[in-house]
């Protein structure tokens, strides 16, 4: 899995940080294997800033925003890893996805 966008930022207090942002398809078949291998690197390296799946999603207005799911929040990582099917991965989304500004 190659992600879309590496942001490298300066934080005051660790220094350079690596964020993960992945906008991707819902349609394609790869979704939940991505968000699985996205998750394990999470996991693996903490020092890793933001890590994100990002999806073209209607808001309450029916506004199509930009979704993210944060996969590096543990109860979103579990639920992943646990998730069987793209289906299931939707309802994370919609569950615990949340709209950026």
């Amino acid at each position: 899995a190659f992600p879309d966008f590496l942001i490298i930022r300066k934080d005051p207090d660790t220094g350079l940080v690596v964020d993960i942002l992945e906008p991707h398809d819902s349609s394609r078949i790869d979704n939940l294997p991505k968000a699985k291998g996205f998750v394990k690197y999470a996991k693996e390296n903490p020092i890793v800033g933001r890590v994100q799946l990002i999806r073209e999603m209607a808001d309450s207005t029916g506004k199509k925003r930009l979704k993210r799911l944060d996969l590096t929040d543990m109860r979103v990582q579990e639920r992943v890893l646990l998730a069987n099917n793209n289906e299931d991965l939707a309802r994370i989304f919609t569950e615990d996805g949340f709209f950026g500004a």
